[in-house]
């Protein structure tokens, strides 16, 4: 199974499976004797983790890592950083056996079956959202790196099943958690968008013509599980604009040309709504590939948008420094 790992200079390559003994992250190609701050590492781990709010799973991880190589004495030595996290709370549920000869809609059961035939796909398996606690570990290393370049990376929720708003004002939470509840008292998930800002990001870090800024950030996104579409700027409403309009300071979201230009690099993403609900939808027998009409009792994510912000940040922090070392070296 192939595309375990992202990047050029700095790689990163995730291991594991949702139900799984673990998961974690092999991060190659840092550069040496930089100081690791793990209560940060912890922080934006925390910020994944499932809430005590409606929107979240009733799956709860700890997510204590482990690094075993490529730290000594605190700061990176240049080798491979591996970070361990163990999956506690992954006993098998009621679905387990169901989820093992049934394909489910909207997941990657199917298709992983048919590639692969012999793979665990319980709870998502490779393609679980289990896994962006990895890449959470290993990006905040990344975020802490750029961070000390003067680079800064915020993501935040935007909007909730269309419902428009700011994270940070309590009144537009409320009205996300309502609609969240109200989507759940009928056994349905929700979507939304987030948007993401990185400031102090120097003009000319892009590598034209097919290692463009945003076209590295876009691959690194969109990898990202329940991340269904990116746009930078003005992204899909420039059709509406005129050339000059659209020339305009804000249109660009920092890069021009596949380089950043200096100005605050700003895109937005669709997240869609979880797939696994509490309604009854039309399921693959692997056995003969027959459907069937069933009902999955698992426990899921309601909205995911609020848990896959520091996974967004993450990506976006590995796709810059990768291109800053490109450009500047280690």
């Amino acid at each position: 199974m192939g595309g375990s790992t992202f990047g050029t200079i700095l790689r990163l390559t995730v291991f594991g499976e949702s139900r799984g003994n673990e998961i974690g992250a092999v991060l190659d190609g840092l550069e040496s004797g930089f100081p690791i701050d793990s209560a940060a590492m912890n922080t934006m781990l925390r910020r994944r983790r499932p809430s005590q709010s409606s929107a979240s799973t009733s799956r709860i991880e700890s997510d204590e890592f482990e690094i075993t190589s490529g730290v000594l004495d605190g700061k990176t030595t240049g080798a491979p950083i591996c970070i361990v996290i163990p999956n506690r709370d992954c006993n098998s549920d009621n679905a387990a056996d169901t989820l093992m000869r049934f394909a489910r809609p909207g997941h990657a059961d199917l298709p992983y079956h048919l590639r692969y035939c012999n793979c665990d796909h319980r709870g998502g398996g490779r393609a679980s959202g289990r896994l962006t606690a990895a890449i959470v570990a290993a990006g905040s290393i990344a975020i802490q790196i750029l961070s000390s370049k003067g680079i800064e990376i915020n993501c935040q929720v935007t909007s909730v099943g269309g419902i428009r708003g700011n994270e940070n004002n309590q009144d537009d939470r409320n009205a996300w958690e309502s609609l969240v509840q109200m989507y759940r008292s009928k056994g349905e998930t929700v979507g939304g968008t987030v948007s993401c800002r990185a400031t102090g990001i120097p003009a000319g870090i892009g590598e034209p013509l097919f290692d463009k800024l945003d076209a590295v950030i876009s691959h690194a996104v969109m990898s990202i599980p329940a991340i269904k579409g990116i746009e930078f700027g003005s992204g899909f409403g420039c059709e509406f604009n005129s050339g000059s309009t659209n020339d305009g300071p804000l249109m660009s979201g920092g890069v021009l040309g596949g380089l950043s230009d200096g100005t605050e690099l700003s895109f937005r993403a669709a997240v869609k709504p979880v797939p696994t609900t509490d309604v009854p939808v039309e399921a693959t027998d692997l056995g003969n590939m027959m459907k069937r009409t069933m009902t999955f009792n698992e426990r899921h994510d309601w909205c995911i948008c609020f848990r896959i912000c520091p996974v967004v940040e993450a990506m976006t922090a590995l796709s810059i420094l990768d291109l800053w070392y490109q450009q500047h070296g280690r």
